[in-house]
């Protein structure tokens, strides 16, 4: 059995504080291709949403989920190799 996304956050330690990374949310992807249709543009497009610090991301998913924030603390990516 694979774990969850979000249990990958904690269990794989990804809350470096120098490595950043733009989660895209379903509801901006939604309205930015509502957008898109409306306009009748064509092409490719790249949407994000705001740039975080992975561990950045892991609190916002902590908060999200109603986990302890505290038991996540910032590393450096060198501190993983």
């Amino acid at each position: 059995m694979y774990p969850s996304f979000c249990r990958l956050i904690f269990i794989r330690a990804i809350n470096a504080r120098d490595r950043y990374t733009s989660p895209s949310q379903a509801a901006l992807l939604a309205e930015a291709m509502m957008e898109l249709l409306e306009r009748r543009m064509v092409g490719i497009f790249h949407v994000v949403g705001e740039m975080m610090s992975r561990y950045e991301f892991a609190l916002k998913v902590a908060e999200a989920l109603g986990f302890d924030k505290s038991l996540i603390s910032p590393a450096r990516m060198v501190e993983f190799k």
